[in-house]
């Protein structure tokens, strides 16, 4: 705050403190948004959907979990493991289960190879529609019980130019755990039928990305 003074009859009157208020300089190119202007949030690049092989759960047996994924266009994120694990953001699923829940066998689908210069390692591109394929162990003493799941899918999107920054998905899906292991009802059938194997594309040549 800074004080200003007025001279009155020869004496000095302080008047009340007065806020000062920062002033920011616009470009000519810049024009200024409305107050009510809605804030649009980037598109994601990779949107991902969870399914799993039964519902309710089987207590103290196991469920097929398939993540699909869709990446955008003209982008692509790293396969796991990466082709430079010094360099590459590898992609990687999670879980987190309040009822002990465990995810396993993780199993990453198959990359685009692709050829990079300056001897650096090929790159392994993830791109299009794809799919994680895991199993999920549910424990016996969480029979009869429910929650939400909490998947995290950490990846990193890039183009043939640059690179995002690495962000975590998080994805939750509620879950009932049936009381008996003859209660399990299979899901998604027409999902998880294996899918037959696709021709591996040759290699190319890129840019570290």
């Amino acid at each position: 705050a800074v004080a200003v003074l007025q001279w009155q009859s020869g004496e000095a009157a302080a008047t009340a403190p007065q806020a000062t208020v920062p002033i920011r300089l616009m470009s000519n190119n810049e024009t200024r948004p409305a107050d009510n202007a809605p804030r649009r949030k980037p598109a994601s690049k990779v949107n991902a959907e969870v399914l799993l092989s039964a519902d309710p759960l089987p207590p103290g047996g196991t469920c097929r979990v398939l993540v699909l994924l869709e990446i955008a266009p003209g982008w692509h994120i790293h396969g796991n493991p990466a082709g430079d694990p010094e360099g590459d953001n590898a992609t990687e699923l999670s879980l987190e289960s309040e009822l002990g829940l465990k995810l396993q066998k993780v199993e990453y689908p198959r990359p685009r190879v692709v050829e990079r210069e300056n001897d650096v390692p090929p790159a392994r591109y993830l791109e299009g529609k794809v799919a994680i394929r895991a199993t999920l162990q549910v424990p016996q003493e969480s029979a009869g019980k429910t929650e939400d799941l909490q998947f995290e899918l950490l990846y990193q999107a890039c183009n043939d130019a640059s690179c995002l920054r690495p962000q975590t998905l998080k994805l939750v899906v509620p879950v009932r755990v049936a009381r008996r292991l003859s209660e399990a009802r299979p899901a998604h059938e027409d999902q998880f039928q294996t899918p037959p194997a696709k021709p591996k594309a040759p290699p190319t040549k890129t840019r570290r990305g």
